[in-house]
Order: structure tokens, then sequence, then C-alpha cells
């Protein structure tokens, strides 16, 4: 992600290089969840396209740049509900580390309330580089899209499946909505 300035004073954020900073990510993972976030986003936006991002009580605004989907990829993923979930994945993962600094440590485990493990970059891998979901700062991460409408309901569904996940550890519930150019993230402590 470039830390370039857009023409509107926000912060440009690019989907590239993002697997490399994460160690739950490999390329092939970054690039189908990246391929579905082109695109959603060019469902309704040409790049870049400002985005309003909301962390808890931080709010960013970033010029978030991507280059259009082709039409092989825009056949690959005509199913919009897949679509909109991978996407909302890409789109998450860059906005989480770009707004709070959470990496991907690992996939979770089905029944967690969460669909990532994310930690501090440097923390949440042992030395052999094996995901650590007890040491300090691992949080769950719960990722939603919506392609058209509001995100309210759909974060406070997310917030609610955190809540009831078989896991102890704190999480961020995470919605991001494509049409509104918006990304909702909230805090969760332990359960």
């Amino acid at each position: 992600m470039s830390h370039a300035l857009g023409g509107n004073g926000s912060s440009v954020l690019t989907f590239e290089g993002v697997a490399g900073r994460h160690p739950g990510l490999t390329d092939e993972v970054w690039d189908y969840h990246h391929q579905a976030a082109c695109v959603c986003l060019d469902r309704h936006h040409t790049p870049p396209q400002s985005f309003s991002v909301q962390m808890d009580n931080a709010r960013e605004s970033y010029a978030v740049a991507w280059v259009p989907a082709d039409t092989a990829a825009r056949r690959a993923w005509a199913n919009s509900t897949d679509a909109t979930e991978c996407g909302a994945y890409g789109v998450t993962i860059a906005c989480a580390e770009r707004l709070a600094g959470p990496v991907v440590v690992s996939r979770a485990e089905q029944a967690s309330g969460a669909d990532w493990y994310v930690a501090p970059c440097g923390c949440g891998v042992d030395e052999n580089g094996d995901p650590d979901l007890d040491a300090l700062g691992v949080r769950r991460f719960e990722v939603s899209g919506v392609d058209v409408g509001p995100v309210g309901a759909r974060l406070t569904e997310k917030k609610r499946q955190l809540l009831e996940g078989q896991s102890y550890l704190p999480g961020i519930a995470a919605v991001v909505g494509f049409e509104r150019a918006i990304v909702a993230m909230e805090s969760i402590p332990e359960t």
C-alpha cells in the first residue's frame, strides 16, 4: 500500500504487496481475495475511490486504488454473494492493517466466531512461524460485505457472531459497504 496522498488529501490505499506483510496469507490466497475486491469495487466505482474507514472512534479517509477487473475475472466472480464475501476479506485486511496495524496470522477454525486471527506485526507467530494464538494482542477478525445498502445491521450481526463464538479471544467485527464506500470496524472485548 502506498503512503502517498491522493488529490483530496486522503492516503492512497492499494492492494499490492499485502500478502508479504501477513504471515497467515499466501500470495495465492491474497490474489484470490484481491481479485474479488476489484470485481466488487468495479460494480459501483472507478479508481481511485474515496472510502471512509472507521474503527471504534478512529476514522480515516482513503483513496482506494485498484486495477479494474477484466472480463475473465468478472465471469469467474459472477456469483455476487461469493464475490462480495471474498472481496470484503481483501478490502478489510488492507484497511485494518493500515488503520489499526494488525496482520493476519491464520485463518480461524470453524465455530470460533471469526474468519481470521490477527495480531500486531511481529506478534502472533512462534519461532517456527506457526500461529501462536496465546500471544499478546491476538484477536479474532470477523468480516462481511454488503454490496448495496447500509452496513449497520450487518455490523451488529457480526459483533454478535464474535460474542457467541467458541473462543475467549477479543475480536474485531468488520463490514465493507461496497456501494457506500465505507468500511466499519468495531472492537469486541474478551468473551
